[in-house]
């Protein structure tokens, strides 16, 4: 277990029901960069599947604290793969245009 930083704490304590404080983010991936010049959800997958257990803040979930008497801690949670797995069957659903060419 591990206590919440005061980062953490602040954007917990900013949540409600109706505020998230979600955090998103963008990747552009170049092909024509791997052995094979294809890259395909399935290498995106195996990629962050092998190297998980390399990033133990990845693996962290929140514990709350019976009856509030203090911040939650962060704890390694096992499971992560499979939510690892889930995160990642999810976004083959997103559609992505080709991008243009420049003009």
């Amino acid at each position: 277990m591990r206590r919440l930083t005061s980062r953490d704490a602040q954007f917990l304590a900013l949540e409600t029901r109706r505020q998230t404080g979600h955090v998103a983010s963008v990747a552009i991936l170049d092909p024509s960069t791997t052995p094979t010049g294809t890259l395909t959800v399935g290498d995106i997958e195996a990629l962050i599947t092998d190297r998980l257990r390399l990033l133990p803040p990845l693996r962290w979930r929140l514990r709350e604290v019976p009856l509030g008497l203090d911040y939650p801690y962060w704890i390694d949670d096992a499971d992560c793969t499979a939510r690892a797995d889930a995160v990642i069957r999810d976004s083959r659903r997103l559609g992505v245009r080709r991008p243009r060419a420049r003009r």
